[in-house]
């Protein structure tokens, strides 16, 4: 453990963020951000800004007591 020399150490694991590599280009992956859409209790998809949020608040002086999470960044999808 690396407790002792106060080194915190966390995941953040995001669902769906829609980017140029997710883009829906074919009948199959809109297809899937339909179904991604449908399994997030949020009514919308993520955005890299909400995962930066998240990042920019486990490096912050906040969440010194926070260590060994796998924080889901997903809209609740993982939750259901």
């Amino acid at each position: 453990m690396y407790g002792p020399e106060r080194v915190n150490i966390n995941a953040v694991c995001p669902g769906l963020i829609p980017t140029a590599l997710t883009r829906p280009t074919t009948p199959e992956r809109e297809q899937w951000h339909s179904e991604a859409l449908e399994d997030t209790p949020w009514p919308r998809l993520g955005t890299s800004q909400d995962v930066a949020h998240c990042v920019l608040f486990l490096a912050s002086p906040e969440a010194e007591w926070v260590t060994g999470i796998a924080l889901a960044v997903d809209g609740g999808a993982s939750a259901k």
